[in-house]
């Protein structure tokens, strides 16, 4: 599968690197040209395992950064919000959550086939939904649930085991909680 992430803080580079371990072909959207810099030279203390994985995505060829939110989100069938507590996670570095699916909206303007959006967060489902659905529709001109699938996932993983766990190592207690658009 083809996936973009939005937002390279530890939360988005963790998902790539556990994603690109699995065989998928994953771009991350950053701040800077790098979002796969970013894990060179930073310090993961707190997600141990976290270097390796970048390296072997990018070792792959799997793994790639950009900062063109709008191609990275035409190339991929799949797009994670991850909305962490750094000051680069996604949300945030793109200007709040209304201006995220702004922005996602109008590159799915110009993109054939359905989507399926994915909002790692740690606010309530039902919030998120309330804000980011009309200007994702309207931005777009799509109907969720219809040409774009959207999947809040409120995010109860601590950092330090977050490798472990996409790795498939089983986490000492692990609790998720998803709403979707469709019937919220």
């Amino acid at each position: 599968m083809h996936i973009s992430i939005l937002g390279t803080d530890y939360k988005g580079l963790i998902c790539a690197g556990c994603l690109t371990m699995r065989g998928h072909r994953v771009i991350c959207v950053g701040r800077a040209d790098l979002s796969l810099e970013a894990g060179k030279g930073r310090d993961y203390t707190e997600a141990p395992g976290l270097d390796v994985l970048m390296e072997q995505g990018i070792g792959t060829g799997l793994l790639s950064g950009t900062r063109d939110l709008y191609s990275a989100v035409r190339e991929t069938d799949l797009t994670f919000l991850c909305d962490g507590d750094e000051e680069q996670c996604g949300t945030r570095m793109f200007g709040g959550l209304e201006a995220v699916g702004w922005l996602v909206g109008k590159a799915l303007r110009g993109k054939d086939g359905p989507h399926v959006l994915v909002l790692h967060s740690r606010s309530r489902p039902r919030e998120v939904l309330a804000t980011l659905l009309p200007v994702l529709e309207w931005s777009s001109g799509r109907r969720a649930g219809r040409d774009i699938h959207v999947e809040v996932s409120t995010d109860y993983l601590s950092a330090s085991s977050a490798v472990l766990q996409g790795a498939g190592i089983p986490p000492r207690r692990h609790r998720a909680v998803c709403g979707r658009a469709e019937g919220w």
